[in-house]
């Protein structure tokens, strides 16, 4: 594994760390000002461009609908670009207002500039992520 691949583990680690933690004051800090996080499974939901309204968002749709969360990862790729990695991880948590278990999986893409997360792009199953099952 070269350096640069080490150091973009970490960083994804520590930006999930992060959202684990509730520390939505340090996502903002990984990410870069023009950062784009995106979900492209969830019906409607355009990107959302731009540090803070990153940060506002993922603070008001994580503490809405979560009050615990944590990651395991199951492995990690490079991506096309050399700055660019591929994840693939699971979460367990608990539901707002002890609504019930969460689980999920998740495919993302990151991209970083320098030592900043410029894209987050996360795969999710929206009906687990709603509580529908099939």
């Amino acid at each position: 594994m070269t350096e640069n691949a080490q150091q973009a583990m970490d960083l994804a680690k520590s930006f999930l760390s992060k959202i684990e933690d509730m520390d939505f004051d340090g996502v903002g800090e990984m990410l870069a000002p023009e950062a784009v996080i995106a979900f492209p499974f969830s019906p409607g939901a355009e990107p959302i461009e731009g540090r803070q309204a990153a940060v506002e968002y993922l603070t008001q749709g994580v503490k809405q609908t979560l009050d615990k969360i944590s990651f395991t990862y199951d492995a990690f790729y490079p991506g096309a670009e050399p700055n660019e990695l591929i994840v693939e991880y699971q979460s367990t948590g608990i539901r707002a207002g002890n609504n019930g278990a969460y689980q999920n999986n998740y495919i993302a893409v990151f991209r970083f500039k320098g030592d900043k997360i410029i894209l987050w792009k996360e795969y999710f199953d929206i009906l687990k992520a709603r509580g529908e099952n099939l």
